[in-house]
């Protein structure tokens, strides 16, 4: 009867959860319009003299909100919702795959099974081990106050993050092979804007775009980078948090501030891969105008080399306060007459 009370509340809590997710997408969806537009390169609105948070002069470029307002008077509240089924599936298909397997990874690979362990007992009395003297000892607190020198040990800590990488990004695998199809589909439709395209409105229509014009491989667009981002920012956030936060700022204030750094910088610098996964995923579709924003790449490497020598690796990466990225210097003018920013604007 508890085990059954139990589930009740686990599957209650869940569905609690997803409302609460569904209403976040829901509310962050026009926003990752106005982010994806400004991705690609669409820049409709003109630029402005302004200066940035030291005083120097700087050309200054419409924000998220100016976008939205764009959108809004030409399409009304439909079109800053554009494409909000697909953003929905991608996210819930992405989250449902990754915790299917991170809830059966250990049935198959018992070495992934990660347990959370027991901090119950933590205040009551440590029985310490014998072990040789090291001269890298951390303090360990425990809830009743007390304080214990604890040698650090990097051998299981180097487990520990071989086992939470190589579970976790087999889950990120998974679930972006699930998920990317739908991500694709949401790229091009917000994409469709530029344009005024409709293939992209509705799935059917989509699909068949992408298995006649590119094959099945269309769908998965831009997926190489996304998933490169993503393992390197796993790898490079879990190897910060288990080898160096953990051992040396083991108290709760310390790591919980410090985690929270690392997350939001970590993913910030790796930044252009989301970019290029993004711009590729346009890149080719001869089905709506936004593809010739950007030149036709062979791979997302050239890609990637375009937009650094173009200085634009950060564009998108926000999207309140923009400033416009002059190239180098000697960087050749673009074979197709756009500017670095792609300047194709649509006459409405």
């Amino acid at each position: 009867m508890a085990d059954q009370n139990q589930n009740e509340h686990e599957l209650s809590f869940e569905a609690h959860n997803d409302v609460a997710k569904l209403v976040i997408c829901v509310v962050k969806h026009p926003f990752d319009l106005a982010k994806t537009l400004i991705q690609i390169g669409y820049e409709p609105l003109p630029s402005f003299p302004t200066r940035n948070i030291f005083g120097r002069p700087k050309i200054g470029l419409p924000g998220a909100l100016s976008y939205l307002g764009f959108v809004f008077r030409h399409e009304g509240v439909t079109g800053i919702f554009r494409g909000l089924p697909y953003n929905v599936i991608d996210y819930f298909s992405y989250r449902y795959t990754y915790n299917y397997i991170e809830k059966n990874v250990g049935k198959y690979c018992p070495y992934l099974q990660i347990t959370t362990p027991d901090l119950s007992e933590d205040s009551a009395e440590v029985t310490t081990t014998e072990y040789q003297p090291a001269p890298n000892l951390i303090i360990k607190l425990h809830k009743d106050g007390r304080r214990q020198n604890v040698p650090i040990d990097f051998s299981s800590s180097f487990d520990e993050l071989t086992r939470v990488v190589a579970r976790d990004g087999l889950c990120i695998t998974g679930a972006l092979v699930a998920s990317y199809p739908f991500h694709v589909l949401l790229i091009r439709n917000f994409a469709s804007f530029v344009g005024k395209e409709t293939v992209y409105d509705f799935p059917f229509s989509a699909i068949k775009d992408i298995v006649n014009n590119e094959g099945l491989l269309g769908f998965y667009s831009g997926f190489v980078p996304r998933l490169i981002g993503e393992l390197s920012c796993l790898v490079v956030t879990k190897s910060i948090i288990i080898l160096l936060i953990k051992p040396y700022f083991n108290t709760p204030e310390y790591s919980s501030i410090l985690t929270t750094i690392v997350n939001f910088i970590v993913p910030a610098v790796l930044y252009p891969f989301n970019l290029v996964s993004t711009v590729m995923a346009v890149n080719g579709c001869k089905s709506i105008q936004a593809a010739n924003l950007e030149p036709e790449f062979i791979s997302w490497t050239e890609c990637w080399n375009h937009l650094s020598s173009m200085g634009n690796l950060k564009r998108g990466s926000s999207i309140i306060w923009r400033f416009q990225t002059l190239p180098p210097s000697g960087t050749p003018p673009r074979p197709d007459g756009f500017s670095s920013y792609g300047s194709l604007k649509k006459s409405w």
